[in-house]
């Protein structure tokens, strides 16, 4: 089971640096598996109100553990 403490947290970009700017990422650890990045198409017009418009997002690829994370794991990361 991994151990979600040891996860990277988010760091704001600093003053003067661009929010866009390319980050350097992490290597996996063992275990994790790659997501990669694409294109999709977000929302619905159908359906609720707040899911529209439908609009194209891209995203970049991710690395991530293969196991869900249990709530026990998950107040141990909040409270570290």
């Amino acid at each position: 089971m991994s151990d979600v403490t040891n996860l990277p947290i988010y760091k704001p970009p600093s003053p003067g640096e661009r929010p866009d700017a390319p980050r350097k990422e992490e290597p996996p650890r063992p275990g994790m598996i790659r997501i990669p990045g694409g294109t999709f198409r977000m929302g619905s017009d159908r359906y609720y109100p707040e899911e529209a418009p439908v609009h194209r997002v891209t995203v970049d690829g991710f690395w991530i553990d293969p196991t869900p994370v249990t709530n026990r794991q998950f107040r141990e990361f909040v409270n570290a």
